[in-house]
């Protein structure tokens, strides 16, 4: 499960600044949109780093009846370990 964003916010800001950015503008969609609101928090503000946000909303986005959500988050979450360079190229993607 995600940690407070409290505890973990300050520590973003530092290392992760486009993560950062991101989480700032999911919280002012969901202050904004009520309607969002859970859409955001599921997609964006469950999570503490980008890598398991975007893995999350592709396997949700991929899922299948033969092929469920959580096995291809777990293979996602095995991809991320062996290519932790993936999370610069989410990065370079949301930066262009």
């Amino acid at each position: 499960m995600a940690k407070s964003r409290q505890s973990a916010q300050p520590h973003i800001k530092t290392c992760d600044p486009q993560w950062a950015q991101l989480l700032q503008e999911a919280e002012a969609v969901r202050a904004h949109e009520p309607a969002l609101a859970s859409f955001v928090y599921a997609t964006v503000l469950a999570y503490d780093r980008l890598e398991d946000a975007v893995c999350h909303r592709l396997a949700q986005r991929l899922s299948h009846v033969d092929v469920d959500a959580g096995l291809l988050m777990h293979t996602f979450d095995e991809v991320l370990a062996a290519e932790p360079a993936l999370g610069d190229a989410f990065r370079a993607d949301l930066a262009a």
